[in-house]
């Protein structure tokens, strides 16, 4: 039996038993891990505390079987999650389990999930988590391969403050060369996010826009987390 260990944040858990459930956590180390936690359901079982969000984990867990099982696992930092971020952390935690397969390793998402994951407290204001949202959104599709330049239209020309364009994932970023139609926006609202220029509310909503039909695309379907958003 081969004994890993790793920091881990757990995304989702459900029922496997009467008294377990099977879990699936992002390792830093390891990417998606799904494992079983025995007896978590137990009262006073020591895997009680760690089935709500809001906590850094370090996990030890064996592979000997392919079911792999949890058999310690510590808090490492408590995160006080403020209620109205909840949503926020159920749309991340959904989307990185539908974007990676198993075990995949992506060390990189780890690091800006423990970011973000520090943002959601009471403390913080809503734009500085929301930029760093879709900031986590950009990095996470041009990682996946299906990145596109902000910058520049689809031929590679500069984007122009007072341009009108469109965005497809297959095109990217294209002028809109006559007329306006309603899901077109000028091109300053994709140069202010590209500067951290992030209080307007349609340059958020045109971002927004963009990078919902761009994960939608590689997802091939609808987040169910999408419910909770305007």
């Amino acid at each position: 039996m081969k004994t890993r260990n790793s920091l881990a944040f757990l995304l989702h858990a459900r029922d496997y038993s009467e008294t377990s459930v099977i879990a699936s956590f992002l390792t830093k180390d390891f990417g998606i891990l799904n494992a079983l936690l025995k007896g978590a359901k137990r009262k006073g079982s020591k895997f009680a505390n760690i089935l709500s969000p809001g906590s850094e984990l370090y996990i030890s867990y064996s592979d000997k079987n392919a079911l792999k099982t949890i058999f310690e696992c510590e808090i490492n930092k408590q995160i006080p999650i403020a209620p109205k971020n909840l949503k926020i952390l159920i749309y991340l935690n959904e989307l990185i389990l539908k974007i990676f397969e198993k075990e995949h390793d992506i060390p990189v998402v780890f690091k800006d999930y423990d970011e973000l994951m520090s943002l959601m407290t009471l403390d913080n204001k809503d734009e500085i988590l929301e930029l760093s949202l879709r900031n986590f959104e950009y990095r996470l599709i041009t990682d996946l391969g299906y990145g596109f330049d902000l910058t520049k239209n689809d031929v590679g020309s500069s984007i122009e403050p007072d341009q009108d364009y469109l965005f497809s994932p297959l095109r990217g970023i294209y002028s809109l060369d006559k007329g306006e139609i309603e899901s077109s926006f000028k091109g300053h609202h994709l140069l202010d996010f590209m500067s951290g220029k992030f209080s307007n509310n349609m340059t958020k909503k045109v971002i927004k826009s963009i990078f919902r039909e761009s994960l939608e695309a590689i997802l091939g379907k609808e987040l169910n987390a999408r419910k909770y958003f305007n």
